[in-house]
């Protein structure tokens, strides 16, 4: 696991927040990610979006690396449910955006690089 502090003592309202700040940093990523590049996605830069410390980010992430990996899980964990969904004929659990919103259905951020269509 990539992320830092993790305490086998912690409490379920503990592990429940750190759980959401986790997905908070990813969603925050992800959106600069999608609209500047991975070149434009910095520690700074994100903890600067998300109006955090840098000292901050880096209890969650040692670093751009390790928050790239995280990334990168998470899209392909989306991924990975989406195909069994399709595999299997049921709707993907989890799923944070469907292409008729605009948004990419695997890390639910709007891509400027994209554009959806009915067609597609």
């Amino acid at each position: 696991m990539n992320v830092i502090h993790t305490s086998t003592t912690s409490t379920p309202r503990r592990t429940s927040r750190r759980e959401a700040r986790i997905d908070e940093i990813l969603d925050a990523a992800l959106e600069i990610a999608a609209s500047e590049g991975i070149d434009g996605l910095t520690i700074q830069r994100l903890a600067t979006a998300m109006d955090w410390s840098v000292g901050a980010l880096y209890r969650y992430y040692r670093g751009k690396d390790a928050l790239l990996v995280a990334m990168q899980q998470r899209v392909l964990g989306r991924l990975g449910r989406k195909l069994e969904a399709a595999r299997t004929g049921a709707a993907p659990a989890g799923s944070p955006a469907s292409p008729g919103n605009g948004k990419c259905s695997l890390c639910g951020v709007a891509c400027p690089k994209l554009s959806w269509s009915s067609a597609s």
